[in-house]
């Protein structure tokens, strides 16, 4: 019924009185309060402005948030529409569905962090088509926002607006929806994390291991694990906790629970940017991953069934979704995998294709991308993969417009570098790499002190290369 009357309803006169002096927003008021699922009844003494907010929020009850952007495109957004009464003239304003969307998104986020922090009422949200609503409100908040600071000439928010959390620059109280659409798009990637989760069926039974620990027998078991990792990367971290500082994820790792894995990415960290979403996923999936074990790699190198769901659930990339596998399987590989400095190259052992070392190498070479970080290259040179860390490097430079690729790399990014063609044999390479990234530094004292470090790195790999074969003479003399 209501549905029926406000899919009829004229929105350009809901403010028009007739002779009895009633609008039509009365007529959809009193339909929206005789809704089955509408809370308290009908109040006499409601204001028309509470009139207004009771319809726009049945609206996104009955999934129709299409009305309320309706009424801001044709209503708000017509500067010849005027009324001379002054109550009738702030129906008219912006102002009005501003309001309205500050009281909808406080009602809709307190209800979402009070439901990812209480396992009943966790409960009640994934079951049934209830998150399905929350989402839809959610992107009707978006779109309503979104719609509204267009017809009132604010700039599009940019990615370090989004960023900053709080972007409004007019502060509390003003006019602008920057700081409530920052908010919306939080909610809404929020809520977009947890319907993929629960879609995969990975938030399990509330209250069981399952839903808290996966494969891993109690939190302390998995805890020790993540610390045994950490204990085993010296001097290089783990990509994990890379991950967690660049978003300044709050509390330790492993994450109690799924929900409050997405109650820490899509509510403590405010941060809506598009990047900081894309990282925000890349934590999920590593938890996810570590949570389940799933981190199989296909016969050519595709990423795990799993994440090439996500991929295609947010228009990933599988680039930067294997990226993310690799990581994960690169901060799995067991110490013994690691290298002393400057190791003469070795071809990997047979059995290693099937390892997280193979595995990680697999994705890496299947998916190369200029955009991927050093620390792969240097954490694979350290587990004695330089093969295929010059393969991803040189994939890279293909890439890019900078010569060898090295050109606005860092002066220790150009060590490694040139660190991982001497570990290949390629002397002569190496020797470029030195002389091209000398010569492109501007100021005479740093290009001192590259060659300064890029020569040092290269005695040192001499020296290595000679104990190095001196001992592996003295071995073979013994053993004749």
């Amino acid at each position: 019924m209501f549905a029926g009357k406000l899919a009829a309803a004229s929105i350009r006169n809901l403010h028009r009185k007739n002779a009895e002096g009633l609008r039509p927003i009365d007529e959809l008021y009193a339909a929206c309060c005789s809704a089955a699922d509408h809370p308290g009844g009908q109040r006499p003494t409601a204001s028309v402005q509470e009139k207004y907010f009771a319809v726009f929020s049945q609206a996104l009850e009955c999934f129709m948030g299409s009305f309320v952007l309706d009424y801001v495109e044709e209503v708000c957004g017509d500067s010849q529409l005027t009324a001379p009464d002054p109550v009738d003239a702030s129906l008219l304003d912006g102002a009005l569905v501003k309001e309205w969307c500050e009281r909808e998104l406080a009602e809709q986020e307190a209800q979402l962090q009070s439901a990812l922090k209480s396992e009943p009422l966790f409960s009640q949200l994934v079951t049934g088509c209830e998150l399905q609503r929350r989402a839809s409100k959610a992107h009707a908040l978006v779109s309503v926002l979104k719609a509204l600071g267009r017809i009132r000439g604010e700039p599009v928010l940019s990615q370090r607006q989004l960023a900053a959390g709080s972007p409004s620059p007019d502060g509390p109280g003003s006019s602008g929806v920057q700081a409530e659409l920052c908010r919306a798009l939080l909610l809404e990637q929020a809520l977009q994390m947890l319907s993929w989760c629960v879609r995969q069926g990975l938030t399990g039974q509330p209250g069981t291991r399952s839903a808290r620990t996966g494969v891993h027998a109690s939190m302390p078991e998995w805890l020790r694990r993540v610390q045994s990792r950490r204990e085993r990367r010296p001097g290089h971290g783990l990509f994990l906790d890379d991950m967690l500082q660049a978003l300044r994820v709050p509390g330790g790792y492993p994450f109690s629970s799924i929900a409050h894995a997405v109650y820490l990415l899509g509510c403590v960290v405010r941060d809506a940017s598009e990047a900081a979403f894309t990282a925000k996923l890349g934590v999920l999936a590593y938890c996810l991953m570590d949570l389940t074990s799933d981190s199989s790699v296909g016969p050519d190198g595709s990423c795990s069934p799993l994440l090439a769901d996500l991929a295609a659930a947010f228009h990933l990339p599988l680039a930067t979704v294997a990226a993310w596998q690799a990581a994960f399987l690169l901060d799995a590989t067991p110490q013994a995998a690691l290298q002393p400095p400057f190791a003469l190259h070795q071809q990997p052992p047979a059995g290693e294709v099937g390892t997280e070392l193979g595995r990680a190498c697999a994705l890496l070479v299947a998916h190369t991308q200029p955009e991927l970080p050093i620390k792969f290259i240097e954490v694979l040179v350290a587990l004695g993969r330089h093969d295929t860390a010059l393969v991803i490097h040189r994939g890279q430079a293909a890439g890019k417009a900078a010569a060898c690729g090295v050109a606005g790399a860092t002066i220790q990014q150009a060590r490694t570098l040139m660190e991982l063609r001497l570990r290949c044999g390629l002397l002569a390479e190496a020797l470029q790499l030195a002389r091209s990234y000398a010569s492109a530094q501007q100021l005479p004292t740093a290009r001192r002190e590259a060659l300064q470090v890029l020569l040092t790195a290269l005695f040192d790999w001499a020296v290595a290369t000679q104990q190095q074969q001196k001992q592996q003479q003295q071995k073979h003399q013994q053993q004749q």
